[in-house]
């Protein structure tokens, strides 16, 4: 009897060690686009600087994770994309009773030369990115904590 009680304690440990380190488990994630419900676009940008720009969420998730954007430079138009990882290891009775947050994210502009370009933001139409000398390298939202 007293040998099995080291090989159960040391079961238990191991399991309760296995279950700690796979709760933040990101093989059960699914990317979900969310649309962008506001972007801060300076009325010019910098040129050949990565120009670091604020959007909010117009509807995230609440159990998801937070946001990330991408900018893609395609065409002579920048395509910014928000995403968030929704996994399946969050309880949903641990989200709170929010069913809509508006977290702010930031997307980096990739290096452009002085010019126009269309900026298509998902959710919220397109606008004209203006680059030129003297613009702004960053463009801040201001922090609504939703």
């Amino acid at each position: 009897m007293s040998t099995l009680r080291p090989l159960l304690s040391s079961s238990l440990f191991a399991l309760l060690a296995l279950a700690l380190t796979s709760a933040c488990n990101t093989d059960y994630c699914v990317k979900q686009d969310v649309g962008i419900g506001f972007a801060c676009v300076p009325d010019t940008a910098a040129p050949n600087t990565t120009v670091a720009i604020e959007v909010r969420e117009a509807c995230g998730t609440y159990c998801a994770q937070d946001p990330e954007c991408t900018a893609t430079l395609a065409g002579g138009a920048v395509l910014l994309e928000l995403a968030q990882d929704r996994c399946g290891d969050v309880q949903p009775s641990s989200c709170g009773a929010e069913s809509c947050t508006q977290r702010i994210a930031q997307c980096n502009i990739p290096q452009l030369p002085a010019g126009d370009y269309t900026l298509v933001i998902p959710g919220s139409g397109a606008q004209i990115l203006h680059v030129r000398e003297g613009g702004q390298a960053a463009c801040h939202l201001a922090n609504t904590s939703q």
